[in-house]
């Protein structure tokens, strides 16, 4: 072989002191885990003495290349790799320091001439070899599931770093997950701020057990997508949050922040309030201001956490460039207390104890369902713009692009996107209208219009939006089948509006009704009722 070397880089840390030989060279990896090949070259790799496994020489390389072609995270021989490399880490969970084989790595591994990587990995647990050696070094054998979960990650090019403390102006911090390229240089951020926890699904971590279960639940997911999930997880890597497996591949950095009181996250909760606004800006400063940024920011998510998008867009925070907030409440009072003029008692107080508080025990917060119980009436200081309790932005205040969505069969949130796509005088902005729950249009139907929308405004792509309509709606054609249309405004121009009237044999028709007649049901709903025995319906031909 003749021809200028190139380098390539273990990047599962990334690993420094890592053998490694060629055809044409041999060495040890630098501190950025960096090593030379020539083109075509296979790089053989060694701990110590001990051999790990060949790859063909590549910018990167990971434990899962040394599988061979065609190798899976869950193969032995891949596990057991990352997991004896990651262990040398010590308690650095995330390896944000990188791997380093030491002085004392080498010395325990001097009489070790092989280790059996094969093995199935609870056999290789309690192998002597590794049992031994693990003594020598003071270390934990890391667990399977946050070995593939970390390679996992690698081998996608995401580098995750854990627990980062993002200042707030009043001197405290919020504690916030972050998802990076492994490749230097500048990225654009997409941020969300969320009540229901950073962690695997939702929720947090306070103790190793509690890590060791999400661990187990992160690799299960991406290995078998188990379907006993609700929908909210099904799709998720955390709650209605942007999924780092998107995102970061594509160039950007995900950052997943905790509210005040959540988790380890100190402070009081206190949702949709001036405190959450003003931590809310702080982080979209502290996303433009890293060395990774590019200083364009993007906010992201769903239900609370494409809610409180809206109040914080209010403000117009220098660094904010786009937004995408999927099913969203933007009137306090209207949505989010008393829909109608009545508490939504049943949905909040389940919502409050099942979705915030339960799942976080111990979490300090406001008194918000008595908060709401005391306000019965649109208190423009309670719930106005600058309001005491949960906020409801001015609508025409809001000026940064975005891209938003509506449920037309959705309980929940099936109001504000029309409400903010009509009065907000943003330059561009675009409503999807999808048919069902959105946790499945969120992040798999409409990934793409994503992709397009924060493309442009936050990698600058200046035509990757070019041809897409303002409006795009789903339409029912009946029978179960629907058609995606477009419009270039809301309400659809086009919209013909017609009077349909109600008949004495249940029938809805458009001809007016000529015979009298009454139907009668209870007020008292049986929840559990098959559909259509609450109440009365009316079918049209």
């Amino acid at each position: 072989m003749s021809g200028e070397l190139l380098t390539g880089r273990f990047a599962d840390g990334p690993v420094r002191g890592l053998s490694y030989r060629t055809a044409s060279t041999a060495g040890v990896t630098d501190d950025d885990g960096r090593f030379n090949y020539a083109p075509g070259e296979t790089v053989s790799f060694a701990l110590a003495g001990v051999e790990l496994g060949s790859a063909p020489g590549a910018a990167r390389v990971t434990p899962l290349d040394l599988g061979g072609p065609g190798a899976l995270l869950t193969d032995p021989h891949v596990t057991n790799i990352a997991r004896l490399l990651q262990s040398l880490s010590g308690d650095d969970a995330d390896l944000a320091g990188g791997i380093t084989v030491t002085g004392g790595v080498r010395d325990a591994l001097a009489n070790v001439d092989s280790i059996d990587f094969g093995q199935d990995t609870e056999t290789f647990s309690n192998d002597p070899t590794v049992v031994g050696l693990m003594a020598k070094l003071g270390l934990t054998l890391r667990s399977e599931h946050r070995a593939r979960n970390h390679l996992r990650r690698s081998a996608a090019g995401i580098k995750k770093l854990t627990d980062v403390a993002l200042p707030t102006r009043d001197g405290s911090y919020l504690l916030a997950d972050v998802f990076r390229p492994l490749e230097p240089g500048s990225y654009p951020a997409i941020l969300r701020l969320s009540i229901y926890g950073k962690e695997w699904g939702s929720g947090s971590v306070r103790d190793e057990a509690q890590r060791a279960r999400r661990d187990r639940q992160e690799d299960t997911w991406f290995e078998n997508k188990p379907r006993g999930l609700g929908p909210m997880f099904r799709v998720a890597e955390n709650a209605v949050s942007a999924n780092a497996m998107d995102w970061v591949p594509r160039g950007y950095v995900l950052v997943r922040a905790d509210n005040r009181g959540v988790g380890l996250t100190p402070g009081v909760l206190h949702p949709f309030s001036e405190q959450e606004v003003d931590d809310y800006e702080d982080a979209i400063a502290w996303c433009a201001s890293q060395p990774w940024s590019t200083g364009d920011v993007g906010l992201y998510g769903a239900s609370y956490a494409a809610t409180n998008q809206w109040n914080v867009a209010a403000r117009r925070p220098p660094a904010l460039r786009a937004m995408i907030p999927f099913a969203s409440d933007c009137d306090a009072y209207r949505e989010l207390a008393y829909p109608g003029g009545i508490f939504n008692e049943g949905y909040r107080t389940w919502w409050w104890n099942s979705m915030v508080t339960e799942p976080q025990p111990g979490t300090p917060a406001v008194d918000f369902l008595g908060g709401l119980l005391a306000h019965p009436f649109d208190d423009e200081v309670y719930y106005g713009p600058e309001g005491e309790g949960p906020r409801s932005p001015t609508l025409e205040e809001i000026d940064i692009p975005f891209l938003t969505a509506v449920s037309q069969t959705g309980v929940l949130h099936g109001r504000a996107g029309f409400e903010v796509f009509t009065r907000s005088p943003a330059p561009f902005k675009q409503l999807l209208v999808v048919d069902g729950t959105y946790f499945a249009y969120m992040y798999e139907d409409c990934l793409e219009d994503q992709f397009r929308f924060f493309d442009r405004f936050l990698r600058h792509d200046d035509d990757a939006t070019d041809g897409q309509p303002a409006v795009r709606y789903i339409m029912r054609t009946g029978g179960g089948g629907f058609e995606w249309r477009t419009a270039d405004a809301w309400p659809v121009p086009s919209t013909e509006r017609l009077d349909w009237h109600l008949t004495a044999d249940g029938r809805l028709t458009p001809d007016p009704a000529v015979d009298e007649g009454s139907h009668h049901y209870s007020a008292d709903v049986d929840a559990d009722a098959p559909l259509g025995q609450n109440g009365v319906s009316f079918l049209s031909d």
